[in-house]
């Protein structure tokens, strides 16, 4: 922890304030494999995220499929998927988006 000057940014009045660092918590993230996929593909979602909502979107932004996924690791079948370029995005704990770009090569 470091201790401030007690001003404000104008330098008169008394303005107590303690800096502490923050480090973001990189076992958090979210692994999307293999690409390119052909018969399903592996997500390995961390326990905070304990129920996300994983959607697949082709290049016309239409919804090709959609599920509510769980923490851990989880294989989605493509078996309904045509071979192409495809979003996904998978939205974790209502709030944080991450986003790929997958190939299906079948």
């Amino acid at each position: 922890m470091v201790d401030l000057p007690q001003t404000n940014v104008f330098g008169n009045f008394p303005a107590p304030c303690n800096l502490t660092s923050v480090v973001e918590n990189q076992s958090q993230e979210i692994s999307l494999y293999p690409n390119p996929a052909k018969s399903y593909i592996t997500i390995d979602i961390p326990a905070a995220y304990n129920k996300s909502t994983l959607h697949i979107m082709n290049t016309q932004g239409q919804l090709v499929y959609s599920q509510t996924v769980v923490a851990g690791v989880q294989n989605i079948q493509l078996d309904n998927i045509a071979n192409g370029l495809y979003m996904v995005t998978i939205q974790a704990d209502g709030k944080r988006v991450y986003t790929y770009k997958i190939v299906v090569e079948k």
